[in-house]
This record gives C-alpha cells, sequence and structure tokens, in this order.
C-alpha cells in the first residue's frame, strides 16, 4: 500500500478532467459542498476487474478476460471482492476497491416477483474494481494518489499519475460547449392514461389500508448532441451537492446529484404500475474498498447519457389527496424544468 500527497495548483474538477476520456473513469464528487459530509472526493480509471449484471445474468471481465455467468449477482460480487480483500487501515476512507451502483431493480434478487419490462439497456449492477486513485481531501485542501500493488507496482502505478497531473497544461482541461444543443424527440414510457390509472390504483390502496403512500417514476428519454462532460459540469454548477457523481460505465455515463447518503427503498406496488424498471434511479452510487468499507449515496438527480440520447426520471409522491389531472401536470412541468436546465448557457 502507498499513499503519496502530491503538489497541485488544480481543484477536484479539473483534476477529473485531465481524465476524462479514460475508460472507464469515475468521479465521486464531494468538491462543490464539503462543508456537508463530502469532505473527500475520489478519481479513478482503467479497472481491473468490470463487472455488469442484468436480472440473473452476470458479466465480467477479470484482467482482460470475459466470462458470462448465470446465478445472483450480490453473491458473484462478493466472490469476486474476497479475492482482493485486504485489511489495511488509513484515515482517508477509500484508497482502493469497486465503484459503481447497486440498481434498485437488485431487490428481486431477495423476493423474485416477476420481473418489469425493462428497454433502457442499463445494467441493474455495475462495478469497476480500481488501483490507482487520487483522493481530494477538501478539509485540509490536500491531494493524495494511493496504490496497493494489484495491477502494478505501487511505485509505478502512483508515478504514472503524478507524471500525467504535473505535465498536462490546464488550458486543455476544459471542452468547448457546443452552440447548438437542443433537446428532440422528448418521450415518456407512461402515456397519459396510464399515468392516471397508477394514480387511481395507489389512492384505492392508500384508502383500503394496504399502503400509506407511494411513487410513480415516469422516465424520459431525448435525444441530445452535448458532451457528457460538459453536462456534468454544468449540473455541478446550478445545483452543487456533496454527493455528486459521473461514472463512465462502458456503454455510456451516469451524471448523478445527490444529497442523501444510501437508504433503502423498496415497493411492490410501484412494479405493478410502472411499465419499465427503474434502471440507476433510486440506486445506490458509491464504492465498497477492499478493507471493507462502503459509502453509497442514493441516486435521485440522475441522468444517464447513450448513444446520442439522454435519459431522466421525474418522481410523483401520492398520497390520498391527490388529484390525478394535477399530478400528471405537475410531473410533465418538472421535465420541462429539467429540459430547459440541460437545454441552458453554461
Amino acid at each position: 500500500m502507498l499513499i503519496k500527497k502530491i503538489d497541485t495548483n488544480l481543484d477536484s474538477f479539473e483534476l477529473f478532467a485531465l481524465f476524462k476520456k479514460e475508460p472507464f473513469v469515475f468521479f465521486l464528487d464531494s468538491g462543490t459542498n464539503h462543508q456537508k459530509l463530502g469532505r473527500y472526493s475520489f478519481i479513478g480509471w482503467d479497472p481491473f476487474v468490470v463487472f455488469k449484471s442484468s436480472h440473473n445474468n452476470i458479466k465480467i471481465t477479470q484482467n482482460a478476460i470475459y466470462s458470462e455467468h448465470i446465478g445472483d449477482p450480490l453473491k458473484k460480487l462478493k466472490e469476486i471482492l474476497s479475492l482482493y480483500h485486504s485489511e489495511y487501515q488509513t484515515e482517508i476512507p477509500f484508497i482502493g476497491g469497486a465503484v459503481g451502483y447497486l440498481g434498485y431493480n437488485l431487490w428481486h434478487q431477495l423476493e423474485q416477483p416477476p420481473w418489469p419490462l425493462d428497454n433502457s439497456d442499463i445494467p441493474d449492477c455495475y462495478f469497476g474494481l480500481y488501483d490507482g486513485i487520487i483522493i481530494i481531501d477538501h478539509l485540509h485542501d490536500k491531494v493524495y494518489i494511493s496504490a496497493l500493488g494489484i495491477k502494478d507496482t505501487e511505485e509505478n502505478t502512483v508515478l504514472e499519475i503524478e507524471q500525467k497531473i504535473k505535465t498536462t497544461p490546464k488550458n486543455k482541461l476544459t471542452m468547448p460547449f457546443s452552440k447548438n444543443r437542443r433537446i428532440l424527440n422528448l418521450k415518456s414510457n407512461l402515456k397519459k392514461g396510464d399515468y392516471l390509472k397508477a394514480v387511481r390504483k395507489i389512492k384505492d390502496g392508500i384508502q383500503s389500508g394496504t399502503i400509506c403512500q407511494d411513487h410513480i417514476i415516469q422516465r424520459f428519454d431525448c435525444s441530445f448532441n452535448e458532451n457528457p462532460f460538459n453536462l456534468y459540469e454544468k449540473l455541478r454548477k446550478i445545483n452543487p451537492v456533496p454527493f455528486s457523481t459521473y461514472m463512465d460505465f462502458g456503454d455510456g455515463q451516469i451524471l448523478s446529484n445527490s444529497p442523501e447518503r444510501f437508504i433503502h427503498i423498496e415497493n411492490k406496488l410501484i412494479d405493478e404500475l410502472e411499465p419499465t424498471q427503474h434502471g440507476v434511479y433510486a440506486s445506490s452510487i458509491g464504492y465498497i474498498g477492499f478493507n471493507g468499507g462502503i459509502d453509497l449515496n442514493i441516486a435521485i438527480e440522475t441522468i444517464i447519457c447513450k448513444d446520442q440520447k439522454v435519459s431522466f426520471q421525474v418522481e410523483s409522491k401520492i398520497v390520498f389527496d391527490s388529484d390525478p389531472e394535477l399530478e400528471h401536470e405537475q410531473a410533465l412541468n418538472k421535465a420541462k424544468a429539467f429540459i430547459r436546465t440541460i437545454e441552458a448557457e453554461a
């Protein structure tokens, strides 16, 4: 294990920008509001293991060897993590391990009701295993590089990262924003009639005493011609929160602004009413250290960028006196506000 303090004038976002084009790059970002729980930010890329699962289909690339498995993804993930378990103790909470997300739909692995339809082509679970992490301590304004000697020697890993930080000109960090940034072909996964029926069914459940409240998650998809990096830069300026994330999972990017650490969410009625799975929305994004340390947020304000399209979800909280027509109108207004944010100038 090696943790080296380095001298740099770059802030956390500028450090992330150095590595924005690296494969499977992630940025666990507390740099805009670190006084509210988010002391550290973490940056990593090029994992030596990539783990993805959809339902019980598991795909693993481990040291450039690809394999497929059928089974419980949580058990398989635990099995892989156990191969690299280490009992190190440091003040810094994360110096290497798995970074990714546990999707909302993983609870099906435990209770196994019928799977909702999913046409988003986004894994239920994704993690990359990383050795070689940039750590930003916002409280003490310090930057560290950590290495555990899994991919290469600790010294080589740290030196490679340090050299890139020192030799990249600062004016190469940002990318120009598109002047023709427009949202096109906005589509929802719920037709108005289906949405109104869902609200009425929830209200029936509340009236019968089955539930006290519930939520409807409506997904919107649209084409978009902006670079995901630029979009994330804009979102973190507009809404700074202590648990933001930029994560490239290979097939696309996750841009998430979350003000909360993980809480457990589970509700069967939601799955009966919604035509598609939640995907990354309401999942838990963060890290699982090789020493067993875990820190996960709950992904609320989240955008998926994939194939020159963006997807986002709008949540409606339904209570006993909710008006179906009004709830539908408010959901559309939330979606329009989201679109205006995406289209706005940086």
